[in-house]
């Protein structure tokens, strides 16, 4: 099978059903195919410089047609921070399994129930 039929044969609709990824730029013979959904976003107060970050959660998979003994590889959520300025700050931090996705969720939801509770040390808005 050639390269473009066989990105055809794993993308459209054989991507996962959570894929929102454009593959048309994806060229096989020298990229991997990216499956990628679309993002979860959690948007940050600016910094005091004005920039605005945003906490950013992907699901993602690839596969590619130089490796077809891998096959597709295992859906992961791509946990970063990126920038309105700068786009990535920094690399990201792959939520690999269930369980680690579940202890994440676990401290975000431990972090917001501590910051309800700090919203009385602040004053009202003007």
């Amino acid at each position: 099978m050639n390269a473009n039929d066989w990105k055809l044969s794993v993308t459209g609709d054989n991507c996962p059903e959570w894929c929102s990824a454009d593959h048309a730029d994806e060229d096989p013979e020298h990229d991997s195919v990216f499956h990628e959904s679309a993002p979860v976003a959690v948007e940050l107060p600016p910094l005091i410089n004005g920039e605005r970050l945003r906490l950013a959660f992907v699901t993602t998979s690839s596969e590619a047609y130089r490796l077809p003994g891998e096959g597709r590889s295992p859906a992961r959520v791509d946990l970063g921070t990126e920038s309105d300025r700068e786009g990535a700050v920094h690399d990201y931090v792959p939520v690999s399994s269930a369980e680690t996705l579940d202890k994440l969720i676990t401290d975000l939801r431990h972090a917001v129930s501590t910051l309800e509770q700090w919203r009385d040390r602040l004053p009202a808005a003007a």
